[in-house]
């Protein structure tokens, strides 16, 4: 699957999640979302399409540095020194290490695809 598609379908999921999180506030009993949690949803939503629609060089390096940093975001809960920017809520924690693991696989496939190319 092309990384534009993947990337734009994030985009489109993070700033639904957001927005289901302004009228909201939760979805179930599973994620909790705070107005700061919708403002980040909202902002790595824009970053994944903005990605989406980048030249392929700049999709690679972005991809993995939003992998990484929705990886971190994830590692988060088991800091105490941060206690605003987590949510100990399961299905967020999966939805973080999950787009945040696929990004970064899709930019090394992506890259090794190139290093076949050349």
């Amino acid at each position: 699957m092309s990384t534009q598609v993947v990337y734009r379908v994030f985009g489109w999921c993070y700033i639904i999640l957001g927005v289901w999180g302004f009228i909201f506030h939760q979805f179930g009993d599973y994620m909790q979302l705070s107005s700061q949690d919708n403002f980040i949803l909202l902002g790595l939503g824009i970053l994944f399409i903005g990605l989406a629609r980048c030249r392929s060089r700049y999709r690679l390096s972005g991809g993995t540095l939003l992998g990484l940093i929705l990886l971190s975001w994830s590692g988060l809960p088991y800091l105490p020194t941060m206690p605003y920017l987590y949510s100990p809520h399961p299905l967020e924690l999966l939805v973080r290490i999950l787009t945040g693991a696929w990004t970064i696989y899709l930019a090394i496939a992506e890259l090794l695809a190139w290093r076949k190319i050349a």
